[in-house]
């Protein structure tokens, strides 16, 4: 091989790679655990994680969030313990959250949005939603067991 061609060949690897790189998706954020009755903001979105007793579900302040994501068996029952990977229409950074509540709410702006909610024992629910422009959307994600 030439001199020439080797300098040729060296240039265009680092510019390959970069090309190879690029096409692969972002790496996954970690899971944030979320602090029960209180409000933080998750990758410039406003979440909450509450729901358990009384005055947490009659709270007036969670009525503001347009998204509340109830996690219930079959019955109905709240179930807690769950993680939540949300992604938008738009395909960006998934946010991944921990909740030790039944409630996770968003103040995510209007649009359309998916879930992937899963439990300690590994089932997993996927729901699609949208976030309203005024309101509250309440979605429900339901585990058989």
């Amino acid at each position: 091989m030439s001199k020439l061609a080797k300098v040729g060949l060296a240039a265009l690897l680092p510019a390959s790679a970069l090309v190879f790189c690029a096409g692969l998706p972002a790496q996954a954020q970690p899971v944030r655990n979320l602090p029960i009755n209180r409000a933080v903001n998750v990758q410039g979105v406003g979440i909450a994680c509450t729901g358990i007793g009384f005055r947490a579900e009659r709270n007036p302040r969670w009525r503001n969030y347009p998204v509340k994501l109830e996690v219930v068996n079959r019955r109905g029952d709240y179930l807690a313990n769950e993680n939540v990977t949300l992604f938008d229409s738009h395909a960006g950074t998934p946010i991944r959250v921990r909740c030790d509540a039944p409630w996770v709410l968003m103040r995510l702006p209007a649009g359309r949005y998916e879930a992937n909610v899963t439990m300690a024992n590994g089932s997993g629910e996927k729901v699609t939603f949208n976030a309203p422009r005024a309101g509250q959307s309440n979605v429900i994600v339901r585990f058989a067991a």
